[in-house]
């Protein structure tokens, strides 16, 4: 037991509660130590001064009532944070901004007088719990409507527009943006409209000498660099994040003005963001290559049969409603199997490829070039209407497809037979045109390849 009062009141400071104890008039009779380090006034500095008098702000009117109800009605009172969240005006000691408390009024007698104890219970650690239990819930809503629609497909852009505007929800007064890499990889662009000055919206990328992921992340921190200049940027975070390759894919970065507090999930909100567009640009990269392959030719790049029927039958159609021909071209390689046999796969591959592109530069873009499978190509061409032009153009494809290829110091060379149809004169559907356009292309063989033939013999 304290001995005397000098123990008691030793005792009285080393309690990791606010005590105050004021009379009837509100005037302090006791002010303890850990008041004294929240607020900077000394015990003997406070006593006999109204309670109002050391605080420049006013009083929670919810206070100075609790505190007359106590002295005059003998009434407790405990008032929490979560429904008087400024009670007093108090700050974290040496820090600028407000310390979370709950504060307990009970009606005290000394001398046949009422007085009333404050007691003031910081509470920020509880608060903080609370909020990173609350902004963990609401990650968890976010991440979960994200991943719905990751897995549902949507449009990519749908997909990163949500995720920027849910995030806003997540933290009031700031804004998000990604940046990602232009296609020669010296540039990072924002793929949306900016409208927040706090962001930068491009940024040069150097060090292209280096390994990608080396690259990447000093681009990152040149990044950084790059945005420390912006006279109205309050507070910034950017984090990369890669493909599967180790490739930079692009940039997720926040902002919010200086004069906003940090948000305290901010860290662990932006990896997860981060992680969420990287793994919808990720799956819409797969679903775009899914779809690429199902369309085109996998060694040349060139359309398959299955696009090729879809277009070849959007262009009948399309003609049809036009009034306008256009001509189907069978092409048929001479001397590709001499090749393969002589100089191995690996060269009639490259052979492929090389014609492929060959054919691509040579020809309108509006035209369709499709590889049937093996050594036949097919092409739709939309500018020719009429025997007389599709036999020069063929002549074209001719001379083209015949020009010697070097492929590791071997001349490869081949030739072709093709053989043409035209809409609507030898046929008004896909399957019509084709057949009329492979018959033609035969009949250029049996005249000793490398010519050109119309289904009508000429």
């Amino acid at each position: 037991m304290p001995r005397d009062a000098a123990d008691l009141f030793s005792l009285i400071n080393r309690i990791e509660v606010g005590l105050i104890l004021v009379d009837q008039h509100s005037n302090i009779r006791l002010w303890n130590e850990w008041m004294h380090k929240v607020t900077g006034v000394h015990p003997e500095q406070a006593k006999d001064t109204p309670l109002q008098a050391l605080f420049t702000e006013p009083l929670s009117e919810s206070l100075t009532s609790a505190i007359q109800m106590a002295c005059e009605q003998g009434l407790s009172r405990r008032l929490s944070h979560q429904l008087h969240p400024r009670l007093l005006p108090l700050n974290k000691p040496g820090q600028n901004y407000p310390l979370n408390h709950s504060v307990l009024i009970s009606p005290v007698q000394f001398d046949d007088q009422p007085y009333c104890l404050i007691q003031i219970q910081d509470v920020s650690n509880t608060v903080r719990r609370e909020q990173h239990l609350r902004e963990a819930e609401s990650l968890l809503r976010f991440e979960k409507q994200a991943l719905a629609m990751v897995a549902q497909n949507l449009p990519l852009s749908r997909v990163l527009n949500q995720i920027c505007h849910d995030f806003k929800k997540l933290v009031p007064n700031s804004c998000m943006n990604l940046l990602i890499p232009n296609t020669e990889f010296t540039q990072l662009c924002t793929p949306f409209e900016q409208t927040n000055s706090l962001l930068p919206t491009q940024v040069e990328l150097t060090a292209a000498d280096l390994p990608p992921a080396q690259a990447a992340r000093q681009r990152h921190s040149i990044m950084t660099t790059a945005v420390e200049g912006w006279s109205n940027l309050g507070h910034w975070w950017c984090q990369p994040f890669f493909d599967t390759d180790d490739q930079l894919a692009g940039v997720v970065q926040l902002a919010w003005p200086s004069e906003i507090k940090e948000p305290t999930a901010t860290p662990s909100l932006l990896e997860r963001i981060t992680q969420l567009m990287a793994l919808a640009l990720q799956s819409s990269h797969q679903i775009e290559q899914i779809r690429w392959l199902a369309q085109h030719d996998s060694l040349t790049g060139l359309y398959n049969r299955q696009r090729l029927n879809e277009l070849l039958l959007a262009q009948c159609r399309q003609a049809e409603h036009r009034q306008q021909g256009f001509a189907l071209f069978f092409i048929d390689l001479d001397g590709f199997k001499a090749v393969n046999d002589r100089f191995g796969h690996n060269a009639g591959d490259a052979l492929l490829i090389e014609l492929a592109q060959r054919l691509q530069a040579q020809l309108p873009k509006d035209n369709v070039i499709a590889r049937l499978g093996g050594d036949e190509l097919v092409v739709i061409a939309t500018h020719v209407t009429h025997d007389d032009e599709a036999f020069a153009a063929g002549n074209q494809l001719i001379c083209s497809i015949s020009q010697p290829f070097s492929y590791h110091g071997e001349q490869l060379q081949v030739g072709a037979s093709v053989g043409f149809s035209i809409y609507p004169d030898q046929g008004t559907t896909p399957r019509a045109l084709l057949t009329r356009a492979d018959n033609a292309m035969y009949l250029a063989k049996t005249r000793g390849k490398g010519q050109v033939a119309s289904c009508e013999a000429r």
